[in-house]
């Protein structure tokens, strides 16, 4: 990770090979979720040459595919309740990407972060504590390296600054078409005792997607 780093890249992207064997940053960012998606006939928006100057762009056009997924997938909500919690909850999402997105680092040094969203208690806290021992030998073994853009930006600092805010989460819920909801009612729902606001729009959304799901349900039959 740390040697990877110290080759900052222009852009947030995909490498491809053209037919001379040269690597060129010309394709989206690989995320398995875009092709799940269009698989399902269900757009992202997301051409295949789009590649990102700045973190902002990208997460603005992962908040906009959570949307898509929502509107055009025929079974995207259970019930109605289902339907109110799910734009609820993205609607916040969407508010929050401030908070969690840091100027200083728009454009870069771009580094991928994973996770889960099945932990929990017991599970959680071992996690934790492997996370803080990851950080703690990531920090030493920084030192022995030269600083990125000349400058002293420490990346041990920043992975735990991002695991005290809830970072963590809320960057994996971006990426997660089927996770956005449990880790936002987990993980950062908690952190600012969301009251949820539901407005005309939604509802009439969530009405439209009730219609879906019937006609979904006899074309299964």
């Amino acid at each position: 990770m740390l040697a990877l780093s110290q080759s900052p890249l222009p852009r947030i992207r995909s490498w491809t090979i053209d037919e001379q064997g040269v690597l060129m940053l010309t394709n989206r960012p690989l995320a398995h979720h875009f092709h799940f998606l269009e698989n399902e006939g269900i757009p992202t928006n997301i051409l295949r040459n789009l590649t990102y100057m700045t973190t902002d762009a990208y997460y603005t056009d992962l908040l906009k595919y959570h949307d898509s997924r929502i509107r055009n997938q025929p079974n995207s909500i259970i019930n109605e309740q289902d339907g109110f919690s799910q734009i609820a909850n993205l609607f916040t999402i969407r508010r929050l990407l401030p908070y969690f997105t840091t100027r200083d680092l728009r454009h870069g040094p771009f580094i991928t972060n994973h996770g889960v969203d099945e932990l929990k208690g017991e599970e959680l806290q071992k996690f934790e504590n492997v996370c803080e021992e990851f950080m703690d030998i990531f920090e030493e073994e920084e030192k022995s390296f030269p600083f990125v853009y000349g400058s002293a930006i420490c990346r041990a600092d920043i992975m735990r600054k991002g695991w005290k805010m809830g970072n963590f989460w809320y960057f994996y819920a971006l990426k997660s078409p089927k996770r956005l909801y449990n880790l936002f009612v987990q993980h950062i729902q908690p952190i600012f005792k969301v009251q949820r606001d539901i407005k005309f729009a939604q509802i009439e959304v969530v009405a439209a997607k009730l219609e879906d799901k019937k006609k979904y349900k006899q074309q299964l039959r």
